[in-house]
């Protein structure tokens, strides 16, 4: 076929007629239905070239018939006409019926990929594997039309009713928010309180706060579009609440509300200790030792008699498996009754990687609403810290702490539940009588990087991940005198400002900033790595307002995706040290050695490798190389989908290592994407001699 519908086509030569529907149905028990042939056509002989290989050339194109075809059928509701019109525009035919296979049309997996963002561009969302798993039309309309009877609701409405803004309870390391009712109950009773779903604990677990706050945003602005928000979390669940709070506010909204239920910003050294301590050889071993804490604890707060002292003290003494707990939990009802023995153990394996995370708790410009239980623990003893460590986060004059009667456990239970959330409703109360929306202070990205001209054409530069706008001055050497030039600096470098967690919250921020720079004359868009996403969103935001942009050009960006893989800090570090290292050095920092540090003595570690290979200078100090690691990362984290594309020229230049497929990619999003690659790598394309690519490419 055209280059545009290429097809699989088998061709094979036999003595005999073979049935062709036996043939792809014996290839199908074999080979992955994408790689079955669309077609199979039989001859009598291979043709070949004169030198013995064969004529692709002389193969005969198929008849219909070597295609199988169901018999007609015609698609049936909205869903299988949508992806019927969709087969026939991506495989080139005129007629697809509901009992069609993609793959038996002529789909293969380039075309997969076509059709999977052809449907998110209408706002469906699939997968390769359930295109594999269900490639016939109606089977596959069937799994979305399940899909949406299917999708929860993210949130749990503890009250619906009330006419201030509703307050969101974050669950712990458990996912569960079982005390929300109850907590509830002692709340102002005008305020309407929702608890959040945790991710499914039929998918994998998550292992990082960033990705499971990610979630919980998600859930927050499903119920509740924009801000102001109100926030609490127990134990914890208060560290998640700032988590989701850091990244609420690095997507421009405003935090009126954040409690947090008696939990410390750093954890002291006996729980760090103690946690270092356990060893396990195998995970079994550690979702038993869970288990059995887990259902101990409960046992010993229950009143429930349907099982004897005895028996329970024994199967906590010699039971070393955790279906064992598992089973005594649920005789004596401690446990929700829909939870099977697979969901408890999967329960406790998400538990147990978001209790594992490594997790710094960032400064951002929030205040927080500190409960503080009177009663400490035993290992707390000598301990006196009022703040539990989070002045160490922040300033003092932004933590409020409040004193609650009881021991940890019991702020949400009885008889101490109804003191918190008295305390709780108190403190909202507060919180909204001082009009106490927390701002984010006012910062000014635009840089003037060359100030050209009167009345010039103006380039506007947005960075990389981590990186900053002085990145763009060998550009700026390279468009002459004539040009104004301005970089936007990415919030959070240096400060204590909260990065940008939204690549459209970043647009929007970077487009009010502008506007008092811009002048009649040609604006041009440029934007390295992540800065390409910005700028691209830029573009579209700025097209929208009705103001023209000459040109878009593009270095190095990955595609766009909507959904970002998650990343660990660990492996955020070693990727952001693969970026240092293109400078031409070689920073001897293994993922192994990275793991074995604290977060601190990671920062540490890394800065000094930097400044003894002189990429960073001397003077340098390590809250510069924090400030470039927690705006990379989150970047990193961010996904990114445009809902337009732009109708201004986009140019694209790729660098040296850049995939085919990156730059298929990009061409299936927009054809008309004009496309260049370069000699140099993702860093060195910024840097004199090989920025003259990307100065020419750039339509001045």
């Amino acid at each position: 076929g055209s280059s545009a519908n290429k097809r699989l086509i088998g061709y094979f030569t036999s003595e005999s007629d073979l049935s062709i529907e036996a043939l792809k149905a014996e290839m199908g028990e074999r080979l992955p239905e994408y790689m079955v042939p669309a077609a199979l056509v039989q001859i009598a002989e291979i043709p070949l070239t004169p030198n013995g290989k064969m004529d692709r050339k002389a193969l005969p194109e198929p008849a219909e018939d070597a295609f199988v075809r169901q018999q007609y059928v015609m698609p049936i509701g909205d869903m299988e006409l949508t992806l019927a019109f969709l087969w026939q525009e991506l495989l080139g035919i005129t007629q697809v019926g509901r009992f069609d296979s993609f793959f038996e049309l002529g789909g293969h997996s380039l075309l997969a990929v076509k059709l999977v963002n052809e449907l998110h561009q209408r706002g469906i969302t699939l997968d390769l594997a359930t295109l594999f798993a269900t490639p016939v039309l109606c089977e596959l309309a069937e799994t979305f039309t399940q899909r949406q009877q299917e999708q929860r609701s993210l949130t749990l409405s503890f009250r619906e009713t009330g006419n201030q803004t509703p307050l969101f309870i974050v669950p712990e390391a458990s996912g569960e928010t079982l005390y929300g009712p109850l907590l509830t109950a002692h709340i102002d009773s005008d305020i309407p309180v929702y608890g959040l779903v945790a991710p499914d604990r039929s998918e994998p677990s998550l292992k990082t706060v960033q990705k499971v706050a990610e979630h919980y945003v998600r859930a927050i602005r499903q119920r509740q579009s924009h801000g102001p928000y109100r926030l609490v979390g127990w134990s914890f669940g208060g560290t998640m609440a700032y988590e989701i709070a850091a990244q609420l506010i690095g997507q421009d909204e405003q935090i009126e509300f954040l409690g947090i239920l008696d939990r410390w910003a750093v954890l002291p050294s006996f729980e760090r200790e103690y946690h270092q301590g356990v060893r396990f050889e195998t995970i079994e071993q550690e979702i038993a030792f869970m288990s059995k804490e887990i259902v101990e604890y409960q046992v010993n707060h229950s009143e429930d008699c349907r099982v004897s002292a005895e028996d329970i003290r024994t199967l906590l003494t010699e039971s070393e498996r955790w279906q064992d707990h598992f089973c005594l939990a649920q005789k004596m009802a401690i446990l929700p009754r829909d939870w099977n023995a697979e969901y408890f153990y999967n329960w406790l394996i998400h538990r147990r990687d978001l209790l594992h995370a490594d997790y710094k708790v960032p400064t951002i410009p929030v205040s927080i609403d500190l409960f503080v239980a009177q009663q400490r623990p035993m290992e707390e003893q000598g301990i006196h810290d009022p703040y539990l460590a989070w002045d160490q986060v922040l300033p003092t004059d932004a933590i409020r702490v409040t004193p609650l009667s009881g021991e940890h456990q019991l702020l949400i239970s009885q008889p101490c539940v109804a003191e918190t959330g008295k305390a709780i409703s108190d403190a909202i109360a507060k919180r909204r009588n001082q009009h106490e929306v927390q701002q984010t202070p006012s910062y000014d990205p635009v840089v003037k990087l060359q100030l050209g001209k009167v009345d010039c054409a103006q380039v506007f530069c947005i960075p990389g991940a981590g990186d900053n706008v002085f990145s763009f001055m060998d550009l700026a050497g390279q468009l002459g005198n004539d040009v104004s030039i301005f970089g936007l600096q990415p919030r959070g470098l240096w400060g204590k400002e909260a990065p940008h967690s939204s690549v459209a919250a970043a647009a929007r921020f970077y487009c009010e900033a502008m506007h008092k720079h811009l002048n009649d004359q040609p604006l041009h868009i440029v934007g390295h790595s992540f800065g390409g996403w910005v700028a691209l969103e830029l573009v579209n935001q700025l097209e929208e307002m009705g103001i023209p942009v000459a040109s878009l050009t593009i270095a190095d960006s990955r595609v766009p995706q909507a959904h970002q893989m998650e990343y660990t800090d660990v492996a955020a570090m070693m990727k952001l040290i693969s970026l240092f290292e293109m400078q031409g050095v070689e920073l001897n920092l293994t993922a192994e050695i990275l793991e074995s540090l604290s977060f601190d003595e990671r920062l540490r570690r890394v800065h000094q490798s930097l400044v003894a290979n002189r990429i960073m200078p001397a003077t340098s100090r390590i809250n510069h190389l924090q400030g470039i690691f927690r705006v990379f990362s989150t970047n990193i984290r961010t996904s990114y989908w445009p809902e337009r594309r732009p109708n201004t020229t986009i140019g694209l230049l790729l660098s040296e290592e850049a995939s085919q497929q990156q730059q298929e990619g990009w061409l299936d999003w927009s054809p008309e994407i004009r496309v260049q690659q370069s000699t140099a790598n993702h860093v060195k394309l910024l840097k004199a001699p090989f920025v003259q690519q990307l100065a020419k490419l750039i339509q001045l």
